[in-house]
């Protein structure tokens, strides 16, 4: 899950300095930017956690089933058919692939409504840039202004109107985004 966040979170800060303008001609001034947190914006939504705890128990399953099969067809803890190896990979990559999807749709709806929150919260606060950061990886250390509970507050509100020209993806993402949105948005000051 977080190879898709981190990929998403980083293409979602390269379009956002990109719909900012990139660079100024003959700027003297310095660039105002603001910074959101995704790892808390993920965290404080219960559908994240809910897929998460869904994710952990089908994993946990899976380890089950592959304990069992390897405790029935070993000899002193190796494995001699290949076959058996071959269920072993088959349990991996059914649950992995399952899951592959449904992060990535739920990743590609929520940085989609995160995207738009940011833009409308940068035009509010006179914003250049945006950069997504997470608490794993901090990519502004200094001198951004923490936009992180504003955006909370505006993909509350955002959550029920899919953009114009949304995939099914992002419009699945709307509406898982709809229902946690009400327990994730608390008011954030402008």
């Amino acid at each position: 899950m977080n190879k898709v966040l981190y990929s998403s979170a980083f293409i979602i800060s390269v379009l956002l300095a990109a719909a900012a303008g990139g660079c100024r001609e003959g700027a003297q001034e310095p660039l105002h930017t603001g910074t959101v947190n995704s790892t808390v914006i993920l965290q404080r939504d219960g559908r994240y956690q809910e897929l998460s705890a869904e994710y952990t128990k089908e994993r946990l399953a899976a380890a089950e089933k592959v304990q069992k099969l390897v405790k029935e067809h070993s000899k002193n803890g190796i494995l001699s058919d290949p076959g058996v190896y071959k269920k072993l990979l088959q349990i991996q990559e059914e649950v992995e692939g399952k899951w592959q999807k449904r992060t990535g749709e739920y990743v590609d709806g929520k940085m989609n409504l995160m995207r738009r929150a940011c833009e409308q919260i940068a035009a509010d606060k006179q914003l250049d840039l945006v950069v997504v950061d997470s608490g794993d990886v901090p990519t502004v250390e200094f001198g951004a202004h923490d936009i992180t509970e504003n955006v909370l507050a505006v993909m509350g509100d955002l959550a029920s109107q899919p953009a114009e020209g949304a995939s099914e993806g992002d419009k699945a993402g709307a509406d898982e985004n709809k229902a946690a949105a009400g327990s994730q948005a608390p008011e954030a000051k402008k």
